[in-house]
């Protein structure tokens, strides 16, 4: 067994047992409960066998107090050299090991004999004596130990006792060397638990890390104590992590030993954990909290601020223990003592009055839920959740019942990402009457439900547009049903992306009164066809991104930031964002924090900050997979996939993009499908394949046309009008650069306008409009804060620079894009760069006399055709190749003849006939 993060504490001890194979030496280990100690023992028990020493063990027991007890099996194997001593050390040694009866002698005169014993044997070979648990042994053996340890310097024996902190104290073996076995480190930590438990979810290691503070006893006996959907994160983890038996029997043993005074105590402080004297004293029987909290505090099982008013528990295990040993009957009364005490604190005492009634109760039913409703207006899902379902075990009626249910299943399924829990809340409430607004928040939760799992998005999509139809209420906004049902089609109809599912969230949405929350709103404006609306959004946009850092409201936090993705402000949600992440950790709000991440992953990546954005879609996708969030796992996949894309892993992009579509088609979810496109259009881009770039760019949006409820299509404007122009298809290009005005797509944002000043001068006819149209791109105030769409745009007007024979200006402007790529690591766009700077260093643009010359056979033949007309599938056929090759092939002889486009293949072919 190889003991993780213990390689200082092993070298130590094993540097004693070198150092006793010449002289005598000794050693205390000392340590908390299943810190370890046993373990090392253990392993330098087995290193003493392999050098060929001879090891003797003796333990502590509780229960024992026979004299030499502990020290009787270390003794039986060493009375083969009894014959070796005097009678009377014989006969005193035989007679405290029990084989003789007798009188007791002296524990001096038993070390006597003991330490004899022990010399005799190492004549033979080295001796390592062990003993375990200490702090454990009878009077007696404890006597003999502090001998044996005080005098064994004289031979080849080493000698290690392992006891408890702090009772160590008690082991009393003065002068003797100690070494204290500390907790392990974070990272020790989980790399113990992932090598015994490689399955468990990471967030589940993550709180079991927290709970065991590097106690590896309570690392490796955790895990086993939950279900396999808490292991799996599937199903949300206990305020208090239930313990096993040897780790309860571990840490109970010195609660065990308290005075009742001090266990009530305990208990409270255990129930209410918050840490807060003043209201332990104020539920307690206690006449002096501090003089009953002292037993505790002695054996530093707590500790105890009296200036701050604060009792903390020194390991969070030992409030678990304290829970797990008391009866149902206490824990009632606790709780009960506790909501008294409390009466003044709505939120801190409804659950403890919960936890104190065993029967149905409508007045606590009814302060528990809105002690939820806080709890969720607070982004506390799975508080809000647990006292939700608590409410309904104790509503009397069942309408009631059913509509707490209602609520839990949405928060619990929208926010806290518990899918498999929720569908079987959903369940219980099957067969009955619901009002209006609990209808549809179980329907919505339904559908989020359905939405992340394997279900048929136009199936989900009818289900929830039935409820909102049937829905008996007015459509007043302040429904939470009525919101919930409108967000989830929102979100249902921006990933299955189909023109027929729209129009019922836009009647929905009209029919809100007095109108949309403001979140909902402007996400609507911003991401169903902001080609045509966010222009009316963005002042309204600008303030509530303002207002972010102020705003408390979960919906909101989630719904602006995303309404600012498309239009490029996320920069001012960044701190707002990375609070969410920061300050949810332990909430249960899964939802929020994964959009949060995601939000960042695209400023991280429009920033150049790759290796962010990269552990953010990681972690992201991580996440998802974890909590079986299965459509939100298709973002931070894309992610991925944009990163591989740039970065030119193209194998990792078709792995990545191929999920992504399997993913999308078999739920008729276009938007996988989109995803896919995009990071492919990217990919083929770097790689030079114009031709493929294309068709995946024109499958978003058409040359031309920025269709309805197509949003990525904003992200592709200047692809696509790339790829049209390197592929010929000049006429393309410019009907989607007109496309691109019409919408005054570059009013939205700086970004927009460098791309659209970008495409203007990629698909411009006349070599002045070009230069003037990239030249307002770059001119753009904040361009440098994308630095890649920057970066493209550079290479773009380099290589029209090139052609037009401006060479030194195309030098300085493609040297900056090299820059900016290789400083980003986009590996495919560093090479497309060099390769323009070569074009420039090899000399005019123009071709010369031995242009065609210097084209290949296979290249002169595909430039013929394509200056005929033939399109690159037509090429294709003809010459036996795929028209991916035919494209490549083309966009790399265009520099050799001067040209940027199909267009200009048949004069310079004619040009070189003719000269």
């Amino acid at each position: 067994m190889v003991l993780v993060g213990r390689d200082a504490e092993l070298a130590f001890v094993f540097d004693l047992l070198r150092r006793s194979s010449a002289a005598g030496e000794a050693l205390v280990l000392a340590g908390d409960p299943g810190v370890g100690k046993t373990a090392l023992l253990q392993e330098v028990a087995r290193e003493a066998r392999t050098s060929g020493a001879r090891v003797v063990r003796g333990v502590g027991s509780e229960v024992s107090d026979i004299s030499l007890s502990s020290l009787t099996p270390a003794v039986m194997p060493l009375m083969a050299y009894a014959g070796e001593l005097a009678d009377a050390h014989r006969e005193a040694i035989s007679i405290a090991a029990g084989l003789t009866d007798g009188r007791l002698a002296r524990p001096a005169v038993v070390g006597q004999a003991l330490l004899m014993l022990l010399m005799a044997a190492a004549t033979d070979s080295q001796v390592l004596f062990l003993v375990d648990d200490a702090q454990w042994l009878d009077p007696y053996s404890g006597e003999v130990l502090r001998f044996l340890a005080q005098r064994v310097g004289g031979g080849r024996v080493g000698i290690v006792a392992a006891a408890r902190t702090p009772a160590v104290e008690s082991v009393n073996l003065p002068g003797i060397p100690r070494l204290d076995i500390a907790a392990l480190n974070t990272e020790a930590a989980e790399s113990l638990i992932r090598s015994r438990f490689p399955n468990l979810a990471d967030r589940v290691v993550r709180r079991v890390v927290i709970e065991a503070q590097g106690n590896p006893l309570a690392l490796l006996e955790l895990p086993p104590a939950l279900s396999g959907p808490q292991r799996a994160a599937v199903e949300a983890l206990p305020s208090i992590l239930p313990m096993s038996e040897r780790l309860q029997a571990v840490f109970a043993s010195r609660i065990a030993q308290l005075p009742e005074q001090t266990r009530e105590l305990l208990l409270l402080a255990a129930l209410d954990g918050t840490s807060d004297l003043m209201v332990l004293a104020a539920a307690s029987t206690s006449a002096d909290v501090l003089k009953d909290l002292g037993p505790a505090e002695r054996d530093r099982l707590v500790q105890v601020d009296n200036e701050r008013h604060r009792i903390d528990f020194r390991h969070p295990l030992t409030r678990s223990a304290v829970i797990e040993l008391s009866t149902a009957a206490q824990r009632r009364a606790a709780h009960a003592a506790l909501a008294r005490a409390l009466a003044e604190q709505p939120l801190r005492r409804a659950p403890h009055l919960a936890a104190s009634v065993d029967k149905p109760d409508e007045e606590v039913a009814g302060q528990l839920e809105s002690c939820a409703q806080h709890l969720a207006h607070r982004g506390e899902a799975t508080s809000a959740v647990t006292a939700l379902t608590r409410a309904a075990d104790l509503s009397p009626h069942a309408a009631d019942r059913s509509r707490r249910l209602a609520r839990a299943a949405f928060i619990g399924s929208d926010m806290a990402w518990q899918f498999n829990a929720m569908a079987e809340l959903l369940d219980q409430t099957r067969d009955t009457q619901l009002d209006p607004g609990s209808a549809l928040l179980l329907a919505a939760a339904a559908a989020v439900i359905m939405a992340n799992g394997d279900y048929d998005f136009e199936a989900t999509h009818r289900l929830l547009v039935a409820a909102i139809e049937a829905h008996a209420g007015d459509y007043d906004t302040s429904s939470e049903g009525l919101r919930a049902a409108v967000g989830s089609l929102t979100m249902l109809c921006i990933f299955a992306g189909k023109p027929n599912l729209w129009p019922a969230c836009v009647a929905a949405l009209g029919r809100m009164s007095p109108e949309p929350p403001l979140g909902l709103r402007l996400q609507a404006m911003t991401q169903f066809d902001p080609a045509r609306t966010a222009h009316a959004a963005l002042d309204e946009l600008d303030r509530a991104i303002v207002a972010l850092n102020d705003q408390v409201d979960p919906e909101e936090l989630l719904r602006i930031p995303t309404a600012a993705v498309y239009v490029d402000r996320l920069a001012g949600c960044r701190d707002a964002l990375r609070r969410q992440i920061a300050d949810t950790g332990g909430s249960g709000a899964t939802a929020r924090i994964a959009v949060a991440r995601m939000n960042l992953w695209v400023d991280a990546f429009g920033s150049g900050r790759w290796d962010e954005a990269q552990q953010l879609a990681q972690d992201g996708l991580d996440e998802c997979i974890a909590a079986g969030a299965g459509l939100y796992a298709q973002i931070s996949g894309f992610q991925l996939a944009m990163l591989a894309a740039a970065r030119g892993d193209h194998s990792e992009t078709a792995r990545l993009t191929d999920e992504l579509i399997a993913w999308g088609s078999a739920r008729g979810a276009r938007l996988g499908q989109v995803f896919a496109w995009h990071a492919r259009t990217v990919d083929a881009l770097g790689r030079g394949d114009v031709e493929e770039a294309y068709q995946y760019a024109a499958a978003i949006s058409a040359p031309g046309t920025f269709p309805p409820y197509e949003a990525t299509a904003l992200w592709v404007c200047f692809d696509l009008v790339v790829a049209a122009a390197l592929s010929g298809r000049l006429d393309a290009a410019k009907a989607h650069v007109a496309a691109i005005e019409a919408a005054r797509l570059g009013e939205l944002s700086p970004r927009l306008m460098l791309l659209a000043c970008g495409a203007a001068g990629v698909a411009a006819s006349d070599e002045g409009a070009a230069r003037a149209a990239f030249e307002r791109a770059l001119a753009v105030g904040a361009a440098d804060r994308w630095p890649f769409e920057k970066a493209r745009v550079q290479l773009a007007y380099g290589r029209r620079l090139a052609r037009a024979g401006a060479r030194l200006e195309a030098r300085a402007v493609l040297q900056a894009a090299h820059a900016t790529f290789d400083k980003l690591g986009a590996r495919p766009w560093v090479a497309l760069a060099l390769r323009e700077l070569r074009v420039v260093r090899s000399g005019p643009s123009a071709p010369g006399p031995d242009a065609v010359a210097g084209l290949t056979a296979q290249e002169l033949q595909i430039a013929q055709l394509a200056a005929q007309g033939y399109s690159n599938k037509e090429i294709g056929a003809r010459l036996h190749l795929s028209h991916r090759t035919v494209s490549t092939h083309l966009y790399r002889l265009f520099p050799k003849l001067g040209v940027t486009a199909r267009a200009g293949l048949r004069d310079a072919l004619t040009k070189e006939r003719k000269d």
